[in-house]
């Protein structure tokens, strides 16, 4: 059996925050982390004893999404969003209400409702983790990008050793023929000409 290891990216940053549960308002004290499992997947969590909404950071483009969301794009965002109620998983969505945001369970039960409000404050400490993660995210494609690169010529020596005198790399580019071609023969219906520094040949009718 695989164990998924999770670890906090930075250090967590605790704020108080408004939620409804049910008919009842409370504030709570919430741990808001941002998180990376060994199956490179992340998301940033803002969560307390029994409420954990989560934030899909896995990628750069899902960050960005979020971001402009968060920057005023738009009324509504579900995309990536979920909420953790007592170990219960429900798709959630960030919904736009004046200066807020408020994160809710999209299609509730009877009788459930469960919100957090995410004011102007929290907002902005949101898009700060997401910039650091999207820098961490880029200086990782980067390195693997590095590394892609870097194997790669080892592959290409490897094959180079392997290939006799005067062969080529399916990697290296060849360059393309500024032709010169002769005349090779006639025929009734057309000519053959060929290129004396390719060999390529055309058909003129």
């Amino acid at each position: 059996m695989q164990t998924t290891v999770i670890y906090t990216i930075s250090p967590p940053v605790y704020t108080d925050i408004k939620y409804r549960l049910g008919p009842d308002e409370s504030v709570d004290k919430f741990e808001i982390a941002n998180v990376r499992s060994d199956f490179d997947t992340g998301s940033i969590r803002i969560a307390d004893d029994f409420i954990d909404l989560i934030l899909d950071s896995t990628t750069v483009d899902i960050l960005s999404e979020l971001k402009e969301f968060l920057n005023g794009s738009g009324d509504s965002l579900s995309t990536g969003v979920s909420l953790l109620i007592d170990c219960d998983e429900m798709d959630g969505e960030l919904v736009r209400n004046g200066d807020c945001i408020v994160a809710s369970y999209v299609e509730p039960e009877p009788g459930l409702k469960i919100e957090l409000e995410l004011d102007s404050g929290l907002i902005n400490a949101l898009i700060r983790i997401i910039d650091t993660q999207r820098f961490l995210l880029l200086c990782d494609s980067y390195r693997r990008l590095d590394d892609f690169c870097e194997r790669q010529k080892d592959t290409d020596s490897q094959i180079r050793e392997l290939m006799g005198p005067g062969e080529t790399t399916v990697t290296e580019p060849v360059p393309e023929c500024d032709h010169k071609f002769e005349l090779l023969k006639k025929h009734k219906k057309y000519t053959v000409y060929k290129c004396v520094k390719c060999g390529e040949t055309r058909k003129e009718f």
